[in-house]
């Protein structure tokens, strides 16, 4: 294993291995990595020439897809998806990233010189709760430059069915 110049002998949302053929190895470690983390990543790895789209939208919109051929990447699932029954394959599309993120532990996946690694930032903050903000992060991979976004509306949205409370009157 090669550590990418100026990285951290560990880090914790991240881990970036670079390989004799120029590929790198990245595993995310944390699934919703913070803006900071996807930017010092996105340092790294341009460093290797691998292209880094970061996106914000809000809680109701998504990029169109495809923007590009996708690279599978490979989750460690958990062992207590096993015990839930759940057996289904991890997603290859992100709108179906959502239903297993819980179950999920790291991803890794092989990038080469010119592919592209895409975030996707949802955040939504709420009108009735001053500096509550729920935040999820959609990422992907694909072969070469990536499509620009073009945000459509979610044909599920994340918060569907979800109430929020403040936390300070319990109820």
């Amino acid at each position: 294993m090669v550590l990418i110049p100026g990285s951290p002998a560990e880090s914790k949302a991240y881990a970036v291995e670079r390989h004799g053929d120029g590929s790198v190895t990245l595993t995310l470690n944390d699934l919703t990595p913070r803006p900071d983390d996807q930017r010092e990543l996105t340092e790294r790895l341009r460093a290797n020439g691998i292209h880094v789209d970061i996106q914000n939208l809000d809680f109701t919109h998504q990029c169109k897809q495809p923007r590009g051929e996708a690279i599978p990447g490979n989750y460690n699932v958990s062992p207590a998806a096993g015990a839930r029954g759940n057996a289904s394959a991890p997603p290859h599309k992100p709108e179906q990233a959502s239903s297993l993120t819980p179950l999920m532990d790291t991803w890794k996946i092989t990038l080469h010189r010119g592919d592209t690694l895409a975030f996707e930032n949802n955040l939504l903050h709420d009108s009735k709760h001053p500096g509550s903000v729920v935040r999820s992060v959609i990422f992907y991979a694909v072969k070469g430059a990536i499509k620009p976004c073009v945000p459509v509306e979610r044909a599920n949205p994340i918060l569907e069915g979800v109430t929020t409370h403040s936390p300070d009157t319990g109820r």
